[in-house]
């Protein structure tokens, strides 16, 4: 399947030359980096535990991982950074 088909069935967001793909996804990637580590793999941990289960299973365990995610002091910091226009201080916590 070509990159063109993928995209127009929904596989992938967009499709860029192979020039273009470095700059395309270190955007992303050093966002993601600048993101909280302990959120991070509360989040990605979570995701891996529920990918298996039933769709109602999945939905609960995510609940459950969102609500340990807001409990993080990171959480919690970076909501308040947020809610006062300021760049979060990630303790990793």
């Amino acid at each position: 399947m070509s990159a063109r088909e993928a995209k127009e069935l929904g596989l992938v967001n967009r499709v860029v030359t192979l020039n273009e793909l470095t700059a395309e996804t270190e955007g992303p990637a050093n966002q993601i980096a600048e993101a909280s580590r302990v959120t991070l793999a509360i989040g990605k941990q979570g995701f891996y535990a529920q990918v298996d289960q039933a769709d109602a299973a999945a939905m609960h365990y995510a609940k459950h991982t969102i609500t340990m995610n807001l409990a993080a002091e990171d959480a919690q910091g970076g909501i308040k950074a947020f809610l006062e226009k300021k760049k979060p201080v990630w303790k990793n916590r």
